[in-house]
């Protein structure tokens, strides 16, 4: 927790998908259980290892996974389930994503949920999802939601992809953001990032 809360200087290095899922996964399970929630993972053994910040990386997914948490509380979803998964996206890219089996985004807000300051929440400063796609961004990835799950209706689905790793590049610097936290966890502004 202490790396979240740090500023300045942050290390990008190659990552195994999943190792990062397991980490963020470890962060929301104790919130994960107390809301009756499971969470599933689906990641293949055999998926490159990705470039970035391990501790951002962590934290967009936790952000999406305590989003969906929360938002399956608000509706009193009866079956509370999250898939955690990543997969290859070509040669050059790893798709992570976090599927909810809550209500769904309705389709007037579904445009608007990266925007900085929009939030659904009567408590919500509207940063986490903003803050994250930014992350992403950064990263050279990207990051976007769509609605419903395996073809049936209800539920959402957040995902974000990743370059591979490839040969060492220099780091470029980006300003530190101002670090806050949401819900008691902390979300991470800017850092270093290789492209």
């Amino acid at each position: 927790m202490r790396s979240f809360a740090r500023r300045g200087e942050l290390s990008t290095t190659p990552m195994k998908p999943h190792d990062c899922i397991a980490d963020a996964v470890t962060l929301v399970e104790h919130e994960a259980c107390r809301q009756k929630t499971r969470i599933a993972i689906d990641v293949p053994a055999h998926l490159p290892p990705v470039i970035g910040d391990r501790t951002q990386i962590q934290q967009v997914i936790v952000n999406i996974a305590y989003n969906a948490i929360q938002a399956m509380q608000a509706a009193k979803s009866p079956e509370r389930r999250i898939a955690i998964a990543a997969a290859a996206d070509g040669a050059d890219a790893v798709t992570f994503t976090v599927t909810d089996s809550g209500p769904g985004i309705p389709d007037d807000v579904l445009p608007r949920i990266f925007d900085p300051f929009f939030s659904t929440k009567q408590e919500g400063m509207g940063l986490g999802l903003s803050i994250c796609k930014t992350i992403v961004e950064e990263h050279g990835g990207r990051l976007w939601a769509t609605n419903g799950r395996d073809g049936a209706p209800g539920g959402a689905s957040l995902s974000f992809s990743l370059p591979v790793a490839g040969p060492a590049q220099p780091a470029k610097w980006y300003p530190p953001a101002v670090v806050s936290l949401r819900q008691g966890w902390p979300v991470i502004g800017r850092g270093p990032v290789r492209s």
